[in-house]
C-alpha cells in the first residue's frame, strides 16, 4: 500500500500533478522506511507526508530537501 492517500486533502489549496505526487510519495516511502514507520502506522505516515508536502509547497523540491523535511520531526 502506498502513501498516495495522504496527498488527497480537501482542505488544501494545493493541486499537484501526477509526477509531483509520485516524487513526494517516493520520498515519504523512503523516509518512513528509514524511520521504521510501518504501513499500519497511519498517523506517523501522515505526519511524514505533511512535512514533505509543506517542504514541497515552500519550494524545497529537491529530493534531499524533502527527505530532510520528512526526517525533521521524528517524535511523532
Amino acid at each position: 500500500m502506498s502513501s498516495a492517500m495522504y496527498f488527497r486533502n480537501p482542505k488544501s489549496q494545493s493541486v499537484f500533478a501526477p509526477s509531483e505526487i509520485a516524487s513526494m510519495e517516493s520520498v515519504v516511502d523512503a523516509v518512513c522506511l528509514e524511520l521504521g514507520v510501518t504501513l499500519s502506522e497511519k498517523a506517523r505516515r501522515k505526519a511524514v507526508a505533511q512535512r514533505v508536502i509543506a517542504a514541497y509547497e515552500r519550494g524545497n523540491r529537491l529530493p534531499l530537501n524533502m527527505v530532510s523535511a520528512g526526517l525533521a520531526e521524528c517524535h511523532v
